[in-house]
Formats: C-alpha cells, structure tokens, sequence
C-alpha cells in the first residue's frame, strides 16, 4: 500500500514512493500503474501533481506511456536514464554502494578520456584558461571551498577543450554526484596539496600535448581521490 505524501516537493517525494515501489518489486517491469485518480487517492495529492510526477518519470525512463492503455513500468534499472541515477542522489542524499561504484566507474573512463582528447584537441587560448584554472586552484590552497569549486571548474573546462558534446554533457551532469565528494576529499589539506601535484601533472602533459600521459595522470588522480574519500568516510 502506498504511503500518503505529506512533505513539500510532492512531485519529487511521489517519484521517491513510487521508484521504492518499483525496486522492492511492488510494481514489476511491465506493469501499469493505477490511473491518475487512483493514485491521487492512494498518495493524499492531487490529480495535477500527479500527472508532473509521471511526466518527468517518463523522462527518467522509468515509465512509458502508452497512448490509450496507460503508463507501464520500463526495465529498472537497466532502462534507467542518468537523470534517474541524479535524482536518486539527490533525493535520497546518496546511492546504494553497487550504484555508486557503477557511477565511479563510469567518470574514471570517462574523464580520463576527455583528459587524452584535451590533450589532442586544445588550442593555445585553452590552453591559457586551462593554466588560469590551475592558477585559482593554487591559489585557493587554504579555502577548501573555493578550492573544490577550481577543482570542478578545471575538469568541466576539460570537457570543453575535448571538444565532445556528449562527454561534455555527461560530466556537467555527473558533477552534480561528484562534487559532494570533492568537497569530502578537499576539507583536509594534505588532500589539497596531493590534488594540485596531480593537475599540474595533468596540465604539463596537456600543455606537450601528451594524450596517453593525460589519460594516465587523470585515471591515477581519480584512483587516489576515490581510496581517499572512501577512507575518510569510514573514519
């Protein structure tokens, strides 16, 4: 039985109740879902709410609608978009520990691919905005803060230098995980400093335009700040 949506962000907690329904096998693949009106009734909302609830599910591919028959649940998670997996993130501030080694996976290979491509395709003016980067990274070394927000800008500037729409896409939307980690990783110093080392090894291989060097220097960096973070939540 549903339980009745009480919180503020009726369309998001909706989406949340019904995904749980979907995953504990409530609502199996395949299945259709009661009507709008029934789970208005079930869920304590209105009809309307409803309605952008499964709109953006159906988004999420975690629905389909069927003209004239309903809505259907889709394969979950294999159907899953990467919007799910954020919404996921956001919504229940975190993701199961398989989920999230799927997502770290998934930034490993691609960041150090964007890293290779920045290195064959940057120009001399990215190359500069890569170095300006870098230079608000140092000089942010005692600002955890603003020193993660360099951090992002760095890699999201990558994503521009590769020259891939898709990749580029990819890591803005990605970062909406990441950047929690990096502000984890980024509060201790030591942290900080063993980062910088590893951008400037990233930048000097871009700058000699070095793509498997790039490749190898980000996928290290990314190893390390992942045995980082794990080690400091365990803490």
């Amino acid at each position: 039985m549903l339980k009745q949506i009480k919180k503020r962000n009726l369309y998001e907690e909706i989406i949340r109740e019904l995904q749980k329904m979907i995953e504990n096998g409530s609502f199996p693949p395949g299945t259709k879902l009661p009507g709008e009106r029934d789970l208005a009734e079930q869920l304590g909302v209105n009809r309307t709410t409803v309605r952008e609830a499964l709109r953006l599910m159906e988004l999420m591919r975690l629905v389909e609608k069927r003209p004239g028959k309903g809505v259907f649940v889709k394969d979950f998670p294999q159907e899953a978009s990467l919007e799910s997996i954020v919404f996921e993130f956001l919504a229940e501030d975190g993701l199961k520990a398989e989920v999230l080694d799927d997502v770290y996976e998934a930034v490993l290979h691609t960041e150090s691919i964007m890293a290779r491509l920045a290195a064959e395709r940057r120009d001399e003016g990215e190359l500069k905005q890569l170095e300006k980067i870098y230079q608000k990274m140092k000089k942010n070394m005692n600002e955890s803060y603003n020193f993660t927000l360099a951090d992002k800008e760095f890699h999201l500037f990558l994503s521009k230098i590769a020259k891939s729409d898709v990749l580029s896409k990819f890591a803005h939307t990605i970062w909406i995980i990441i950047e929690k980690y990096a502000y984890l990783l980024y509060k201790s110093k030591k942290n900080r400093t063993i980062s910088l080392k590893q951008h400037a090894a990233l930048l000097l291989a871009i700058k000699n335009r070095l793509p498997d060097k790039a490749y190898k220097e980000n996928w290290e960096h990314y190893i390390w700040a992942k045995k980082t973070v794990t080690r400091s939540e365990k803490e």
